[in-house]
């Protein structure tokens, strides 16, 4: 959906500090990404090796084709699961939902502007961040590590220190900024702030989290 601010003007908010931004017509959208997270299912666990020692779960059949894991004294092999994955197939199979802006920005301050730069490459190392996280997850890790992961919430992408409203637009937080272009400088003279952006776009998106199952 296409989307102009009156005025042209939109704020957007960055660690509590407000840039009056002049921009095009706004395009919003909505989609969905699908991924995973292994370190919840019962099957992945079990085969995770101990962290100490690298030893494994001793698992053998009995009456009916039963598992059960023999333990002992002298093992530090937690008891794992030995059910199907049934129950935690919610918390397996999650999905991004993203919210995403494309500003294009029309004629601004250089100051303005130049208050962005920081805030998107931090921004930028939190998308690479999230892809190492799910990458991480495909390695031989131990079966604490695994626990451990499910604790993650990603908050570092649901949960930002960047706002954005406007006369026609929701006020919007917690925004990943994904794209940001700085545009070309044109000097002004005879001005106190004499230069100014021409161009440019920021890219914005509002993420959450939640299990593909719902």
């Amino acid at each position: 959906m296409s989307i102009l601010p009156r005025g042209s003007q939109i704020v957007l908010t960055i660690a509590d500090t407000p840039l009056t931004l002049f921009v095009d017509e706004l395009k919003d959208s909505y989609t969905t990404q699908a991924f995973e997270r292994p370190e919840f299912s019962y099957h992945r666990l079990l085969q995770a090796p101990n962290q100490v020692d690298g030893s494994m779960p001793v698992i053998v059949y009995g009456f009916g084709n039963v598992p059960t894991q023999i333990t002992s004294t002298c093992s530090s092999i937690a008891p794992r699961v030995l059910t199907a994955d049934d129950p935690v197939i919610p918390e397996i199979l999650q999905r991004k939902n993203i919210h995403q802006y494309e500003i294009p920005l029309i004629e601004n301050l250089a100051a303005t502007v130049d208050a962005i730069p920081a805030t998107a490459r931090q921004h930028s190392l939190f998308l690479a961040r999230f892809e190492a996280d799910m990458k991480k997850r495909s390695e031989y890790v131990s079966y604490e590590q695994l626990l451990a992961w499910q604790a993650e919430n990603f908050s570092y992408l649901t949960s930002t220190n960047v706002s954005i409203s406007g006369v026609q637009i929701p006020s919007e937080s917690n925004c990943l900024i994904v794209n940001f272009q700085r545009g070309v400088a044109v000097e002004v003279p005879g001005s106190v702030q004499n230069v100014i952006l021409k161009g440019g776009s920021i890219t914005l998106q509002i993420i959450t989290i939640e299990s593909a199952i719902n």
